[in-house]
């Protein structure tokens, strides 16, 4: 951790960017400690084009995230970003199905679940049978060895 708590200090960081580590509020050291582990020296930058500016145009090249969720590495790749995914929860009630269709669903659920438990409870069956089997098998090479030495 000591390695890690020199590092912590302010930055001198590019135009337009802030330190993400020197953003996050917390009262306990020692979570600050976990937060820089995990963020490093990270900047954060308000559009794509200013983060891909200050990730590679600088004579060190950054990690960088956006306030829109875009993340530009050291090495010039990008994740994220992209139109947000919105909630699926509900989405079929949206969608406009009917009671009958939603029963006929919740029904179609109950009996996969089922089938899934035996499935589950068949593959315990085999898996133990196999161990005996293993065990066995064993024993057996162990007499055929001793009965071949003598």
């Amino acid at each position: 951790q000591a390695h890690l708590e020199k590092r912590m200090a302010p930055i001198e960081t590019p135009k337009g960017s802030r330190r993400l580590f020197d953003l996050v509020e917390c009262t306990d050291p020692a979570h600050r400690v976990a937060f820089y582990f995990a963020l490093h020296d990270t900047l954060v930058c308000g559009d794509k084009k200013l983060a891909s500016d200050v990730a590679m145009g600088g004579a060190k090249r950054w990690r960088v995230v956006t306030t829109d969720g875009v993340v530009i590495n050291p090495s010039g790749t990008m994740e994220g970003g992209g139109k947000p995914l919105r909630g699926r929860m509900g989405g079929a009630q949206s969608e406009g199905l009917s009671e009958a269709e939603l029963a006929k669903l919740r029904k179609q659920i109950d009996a996969l679940g089922s089938k899934l438990d035996a499935v589950k409870a068949e593959r315990a069956a085999a898996q133990s049978e196999a161990r005996e089997l293993q065990k066995e098998a064993k024993r057996a090479q162990t007499v055929h060895n001793k009965q071949a030495m003598q």
